[in-house]
């Protein structure tokens, strides 16, 4: 980091405590090439944050392997961006790329939307722009085959802490 031009880094260790015990530290580093021969740092413990981490990544496994297990999908709505994230099995059972910006008005012009719920697929991303907390629809789509049928879909919001959808 230093031969980098780095004056300021952090570096992430997991240590052996003489307990037997695993440790989780950060080392922030200042460097001053005026004193070439020191360097400043201090270590923390955050083996509990690394624990809380390991947990967080656990229950995201565990949701990604129980949506893969069902016929359900789950997709993500960047409500500031207007751009939706779609899974893999979502984005491929209409034929469509896993990102769409300029939701719903690139979804209606794909021809994907049957005529008769284009209104109703509007006011789902109303509701949800206008901060509506949860809501939904039951829309026809054409899927990759050609043939029509009737979907539903759900939504839960996310807030900020400004109280503003995220």
């Amino acid at each position: 980091n230093i031969r980098r031009g780095m004056l300021y880094f952090e570096l992430e260790h997991r240590f052996l405590h003489r307990s037997q015990g695993i440790l989780w530290g950060i080392v922030r580093c200042q460097y001053d090439p005026a004193e070439p021969d020191t360097l400043t740092g201090v270590l923390l413990d955050i083996t509990e944050r690394k624990g809380v981490e390991e947990k967080l990544r656990i229950s995201e496994e565990e949701n990604r392997i129980a949506f893969e297990l069902t016929d359900k999908v789950m997709d993500i709505y960047d409500v500031e961006t207007r751009t939706l994230y779609q899974s893999q099995k979502g984005a491929e059972a209409f034929g469509l790329p896993a990102l769409l910006p300029d939701m719903p008005e690139s979804f209606v012009g794909r021809g994907i939307l049957a005529k008769e719920s284009v209104d109703e697929y509007r006011r789902f991303y109303e509701d949800i722009q206008n901060g509506k907390p949860t809501g939904g629809m039951v829309v026809r789509l054409r899927g990759r085959d050609g043939a029509f049928g009737w979907y539903a879909a759900r939504y839960a919001l996310i807030f900020r802490p400004d109280g503003a959808p995220q």
